[in-house]
């Protein structure tokens, strides 16, 4: 088993293997590839509990959710995303949103990516503020983004 995962939402099968074999060629190691497609009632931790690699479906928005990753292999990652796969929303699980069903996840990654595609047009040539993200479903401003101090390590 690999101490490596990711979490696929919105794909088809060939786009989930292309991802993984990047992420995989591009970190010198196996990556575990799960599939939440279809399964957008279930919480995040069942999902990856279930370590179903079957399902792909293509939708929109597609969400990639990396587990095990440091903030090294995130950067590796994300640079090494194919370029003919379109690109998703990236997330890794928190303590919290691994409680959270599937679509309330993809909601929240919804209105975070709104967020700061508003605060950017809004900064200008100035930057971005430093207003906070959204409040998620819980209210406590954990929105599903990249936290390295959170990370749930690798799939089940």
């Amino acid at each position: 088993m690999t101490d490596m995962g990711i979490m696929v939402y919105g794909y088809c099968q060939k786009d989930a293997e292309a991802m993984t074999a990047a992420l995989a060629s591009a970190l010198g190691r196996d990556i575990q590839a799960i599939s939440g497609s279809g399964r957008e009632e279930d919480t995040v931790m069942d999902i990856l509990d279930s370590g179903a690699a079957d399902g792909f479906q293509e939708k929109d928005p597609g969400v990639l959710m990396l587990m095990g990753f440091d903030d090294e292999d995130i950067s590796k990652a994300l640079e090494a995303f194919p370029k003919d796969v379109r690109r998703p929303i990236f997330c890794t699980p928190t303590e919290k949103n691994v409680g959270w069903k599937l679509k309330d996840l993809i909601a929240d990654l919804l209105k975070e990516r709104e967020f700061f595609k508003n605060m950017l047009k809004a900064a200008g040539p100035r930057g971005p503020s430093q207003a906070p993200p959204p409040a998620g479903p819980a209210g406590d401003g954990d929105i599903g983004n990249v936290r390295p101090s959170s990370r749930r390590k690798g799939p089940p």
